[in-house]
C-alpha cells in the first residue's frame, strides 16, 4: 500500500491492467479584446514618431504652449500642455521658453527642452503630455517584457532582475516610490517612467545581440545601452577622430563651445539648469591654450578642471556639471565571454565547464571562492568566476568612483546566461579606462591549445564513474521509500534515459532506499539527474558532484 501511495503522489508511472479514463486536456484560448490595447498602441505610436522625427527649432522668450504647437506640427502628432500640475509648481503654459535646436531627434529636443525648466513628458493617447517631474503612480506606464530567452535552464530570474535594478536608473526601485518590477511566467511587468523603459528595452535587446555574438571573431567593442545606442557611438567616434587646437582667454564657455561643434559637426547643449546648481552660468570665462588633440580630450580638459563633465545624449553633446546623474551613469555592455571562460566556449553548459576546470587543473587556474548556495555550499568547480574581474576592476580604476566606496555613483554587474557580459553605469573618463585595461588583459593572455582541451574534456566525458543520486525533493533527514518503488524508477530510467548505455557489464544502476546508485559515462549521469529533476524527486537547483579530476 505504500508503494502504490507513493506512485500515486508522484503521477510517473501507472500500473498494469488499471483502467484508465481517456485523457482530455484543452486549451483555454482568450477572446482578443483589441478595445483595451487601443490606447497602449496610441502610446507606443507617439512616442515612436518621437524617437524618429527630427525637428528644428529657434525661440526665444516664446510661450510653452506655442512652442508645444511647433513640436506638434512637426511631429505630426497632438502635444498638450498639463496646466493643471504645471500650476502646482508655480508655472504655466505661458511661461517663456528659449531653446535652440537644428535638426535634432524629437525626443531629444523635447527632453532638453523641458530638462532647462524641469519639466518632462508622458505619451498621452494618441500624442504627449508636458507635465511635472514627480509624477503620481497612476501615470506610470506599465509593459510586460516576455524574456524566457534570458533566463536560462531552468528559470533564474536573479541576474536580471539585479542588472535592470542596479543599473537602470537604481534609485528609482528603492521602496517602489517610481518604478516596480514584478515576475510573470517567463517574464516581467515593469512599471516606469518613458526613459526608463526606453533603456530596459536597450538593454534586452543588447544582452540579445551579445548572445548571439559568434566567438570567430568575437567582437570586443562595448555596446552602448542608451535611447540612440548607433547615433551615439557614431558620435563618440567622430569627436576621437577630429581634432581642434585653441588659444583662448577669457572667453565664454558657450562661444567655445560653438566653435567646436562647428569642428566636430555636431550639435552642442549646454545644460544651464546644471551648471545653476553648481554656481556657474554659460558664460563663464575660459582660458586655454593648446595644439590640436581630438575633440573629446579636449573636452576633458577644458571642462574636468571646472568640475564640469560632457556626455553624448543621441548626436548631441551635452555640457553638464560632473554631478549630473546622466554623466555619472552612462551606460554600456562590455562583451566578456573571453575573459570569464579563459578564451573556450561552448554552447552546451557542460562541456564548457569541463573546459574551464581542465584549464583550471592543467594551468592552475583557481576556482571562485566558495559561496553559499541552496542547500549549502556551492561547489566552486561548477561555478564561473565572474565576480572576481568584476572587482579586479572596481579595485583598480578610480576605485572611489564606485557605488561600493561609497564615494561614487558607478555600479558594475556581471550576466552570464549566454550574454557573457559586464554591464556598466560609469562617466565617459571611467568607460575609457576599461575599455583600455580589458585590452591589454586580452593582449597578454596566452590562448589555450582549444583541439587538446577538447580531447581531454571528450576522453573523461566517455569514462564511466559511480554517482549516487538521490530523492532530496522528497526525503528529509533520514527518510526513506519502500526498495521495490525505488527499483520501479530505476527500471524507468534503463528504459527511457540513453538505453543502449546500459547493455554492458560496466555499467548498472542500483536502487536503494534513499536513491539510486549509478555507473556510467559522464554524460548519462547529467541525464539521470535531469530526469529526476523533471519528475520531481531531486531539488532543481541541486548541482551534480562527481569524484575525482575535473568535471
Amino acid at each position: 500500500m505504500r508503494t502504490l501511495t507513493f506512485f500515486l503522489l508522484l503521477g510517473i508511472v501507472s500500473f498494469a491492467g488499471a483502467q484508465e479514463p481517456e485523457a482530455k486536456l484543452d486549451q483555454v484560448k482568450p477572446t482578443p479584446r483589441p478595445e483595451l490595447m487601443e490606447r497602449g498602441w496610441q502610446d507606443k505610436a507617439a512616442l515612436e514618431t518621437l524617437l524618429k522625427t527630427k525637428v528644428s527649432l529657434n525661440v526665444v522668450d516664446k510661450q510653452l504652449k506655442d512652442v508645444a504647437q511647433q513640436f506638434a506640427d512637426q511631429l505630426g502628432i497632438p502635444v498638450r500642455v498639463d496646466e493643471l500640475q504645471l500650476e502646482r509648481v508655480g508655472l504655466s503654459g505661458e511661461f517663456p521658453v528659449t531653446f535652440r535646436a537644428e535638426r535634432w531627434h524629437g525626443y531629444t529636443a523635447l527632453k532638453w527642452m523641458l530638462h532647462d525648466l524641469g519639466l518632462t513628458f508622458i505619451p498621452d493617447g494618441d500624442g504627449l503630455l508636458i507635465t511635472v517631474y514627480e509624477l503620481p503612480k497612476e501615470q506610470r506606464i506599465t509593459h510586460y517584457y516576455p524574456i524566457p530567452d534570458l533566463l536560462g535552464e531552468p528559470f533564474d530570474f536573479n541576474p536580471i532582475d539585479d542588472v535592470i535594478k542596479s543599473i537602470i536608473t537604481p534609485e528609482h526601485w528603492i521602496e517602489e516610490k517610481h518604478a516596480v518590477m514584478r515576475q510573470i511566467d517567463d517574464g516581467l511587468l515593469i512599471s516606469h517612467s518613458v526613459e526608463g523603459h526606453l533603456l530596459v528595452q536597450r538593454l534586452l535587446e543588447t544582452l540579445r545581440a551579445l548572445k548571439d555574438a559568434p566567438n570567430d571573431p568575437f567582437n570586443t567593442m562595448p555596446l552602448l545601452v542608451t535611447v540612440y545606442p548607433k547615433e551615439e557611438a557614431e558620435s563618440a567616434l567622430t569627436l576621437h577622430s577630429v581634432g581642434a587646437g585653441l588659444d583662448v582667454n577669457e572667453v565664454p564657455l558657450e562661444e567655445v563651445m560653438a566653435d567646436l561643434s562647428k569642428v566636430a559637426l555636431l550639435p552642442f547643449h549646454i545644460d544651464k539648469r546644471a551648471l545653476d546648481d553648481v554656481g556657474l552660468a554659460a558664460d563663464f570665462p575660459i582660458t586655454v591654450r593648446t595644439p590640436p588633440i581630438p575633440v573629446d580630450e579636449l573636452l576633458d580638459m577644458i571642462l574636468l578642471r571646472h568640475e564640469l563633465d560632457w556626455f553624448i545624449d543621441g548626436q548631441v553633446v551635452v555640457i553638464t556639471s560632473n554631478d549630473e546623474p546622466e554623466a555619472e551613469s552612462l551606460i554600456r555592455a562590455y562583451p566578456a565571454r573571453d575573459l570569464f571562460w579563459h578564451g573556450l566556449y561552448s554552447a552546451d553548459p557542460d562541456i564548457r565547464l569541463a573546459a574551464l576546470d581542465y584549464l583550471r587543473e592543467v594551468e592552475g587556474i583557481p576556482p571562485p571562492p566558495k559561496t553559499t548556495g541552496f542547500g549549502g555550499f556551492v561547489d566552486p568547480k561548477r561555478e564561473v568566476d565572474y565576480r572576481g574581474l568584476r572587482d579586479a576592476l572596481m579595485h583598480s580604476i578610480e576605485p572611489e568612483s564606485w557605488l561600493e566606496s561609497r564615494q561614487g555613483e558607478g555600479r558594475i554587474c556581471h550576466f552570464p546566461m549566454g550574454a557573457e557580459c559586464l554591464i556598466v553605469a560609469q562617466t565617459h573618463a571611467v568607460h575609457r579606462k576599461l575599455e583600455v585595461a580589458l585590452e591589454e588583459i586580452r593582449q597578454q593572455r596566452k590562448l589555450p591549445d582549444r583541439d587538446e582541451v577538447l580531447r581531454k574534456v571528450q576522453q573523461r566525458e566517455e569514462e564511466n564513474i559511480f554517482q549516487s543520486h538521490y530523492f532530496s525533493a522528497i526525503l528529509g533527514p533520514g527518510k526513506t521509500i519502500p526498495l521495490d518503488a525505488a527499483q520501479d524508477i530505476a527500471d524507468k530510467i534503463r528504459q527511457s534515459v540513453a538505453p543502449e548505455s546500459w547493455g554492458n557489464e560496466d555499467t548498472f544502476i542500483k536502487a536503494e532506499e534513499s536513491g539510486l546508485v549509478v555507473r556510467n559515462q559522464r554524460r548519462v549521469q547529467r541525464k539521470v539527474e535531469a530526469y529526476l529533476k523533471k519528475v520531481g524527486l531531486q531539488d532543481p537547483d541541486r548541482q551534480l558532484r562527481t569524484p575525482g579530476g575535473f568535471f
